[in-house]
């Protein structure tokens, strides 16, 4: 997905409450979870891995979600 995707769409498409009070975008969601992101950087939120895929200088580009399975172990 688009890192510019907004927080409030990515709630609604995966059923998640991640706080969008302070940030508009996932990417930057993920920059003030992790402020020395790479591509392959990982966040998690519930049962969602969001792995940054893409970036361009300090902007996250693209973000693949995973959903991990209740009884996977966390990497």
């Amino acid at each position: 997905m688009d890192g510019k995707l907004l927080i409030s769409d990515v709630n609604e498409r995966f059923g998640l409450d991640i706080d969008d009070s302070e940030l508009d975008t996932i990417g930057g969601w993920i920059l003030m979870q992790k402020p020395e992101v790479e591509s392959g950087t990982s966040v998690e939120v519930q049962n969602y891995q969001f792995k940054v895929k893409e970036m361009e200088g300090h902007q996250v580009k693209r973000v693949e979600a995973i959903k991990k399975e209740k009884n996977e172990p966390d990497p």
